[in-house]
């Protein structure tokens, strides 16, 4: 019997494809953590460092996502009322332009 979606913490659902061979390689790696399929895959895609190459549908989005940031700022009155998924994508943002060589020095201009 299915749980209410109302009283779950967790109620959404993240889909995506890959390869027998990516399949079999990630849930060995799920078995080897000792952790649940769900907690590895959270974990992973959240906390763990990726390589990116920068590309010009990279930058592109960057541009976007700041412009969309930039506008949401301007309307409110107070840090505290910075969206949390804003201040994700800042920090992701500059984590990859860091990795990239862009310094602190590159964002004070």
């Amino acid at each position: 019997m299915q749980k209410p979606e109302r009283n779950r913490k967790r109620s959404l659902i993240v889909n995506f494809r890959m390869s027998p061979e990516e399949r079999e390689a990630l849930e060995s790696r799920i078995v080897l953590s000792g952790l649940h399929k769900q907690d590895y895959l959270i974990r992973s895609s959240l906390y763990q460092k990726i390589v990116v190459v920068g590309n010009e549908r990279m930058f592109a989005s960057f541009e976007k996502q700041l412009e969309k940031i930039q506008f949401r700022l301007s309307e409110i009155s107070e840090l505290s009322r910075v969206p949390i998924s804003d201040t994700v994508s800042l920090r992701t943002i500059c984590e990859i332009m860091e990795g990239l060589g862009y310094g602190p020095s590159f964002f004070n201009g």
